[in-house]
């Protein structure tokens, strides 16, 4: 387990960790990329969208496993106006 500078648990998933993908002091159920309610924040509207429009070109995504995602996939489980990471920039 992995612990913060105060003492809180740190949930990193798996494939994350590393100089620059460590996630932040997250609660024990937060799930690192969700789907989401279109016109938001969504991987349609994030700078790391591939040019595919079905990838997603963020590291720590690409790291990341989570449901119906295998680490090392950079494919985006879910259509991109109704998901959303993390890691997520506005283009």
């Amino acid at each position: 387990m992995n612990v913060s500078p105060q003492g809180r648990r740190v949930v990193v998933p798996r494939g994350t960790q590393g100089p620059g993908t460590t996630m932040p002091d997250l609660p024990p159920d937060h799930v690192a990329a969700i789907r989401v309610p279109k016109g938001g924040s969504m991987c349609g509207n994030c700078e790391y969208l591939g040019a595919d429009q079905k990838t997603c070109k963020a590291e720590g995504f690409i790291k990341w496993q989570g449901p119906n995602k295998p680490a090392g996939s950079d494919r985006i489980p879910a259509p991109i106006d109704s998901y959303c990471s993390d890691w997520y920039e506005p283009k």
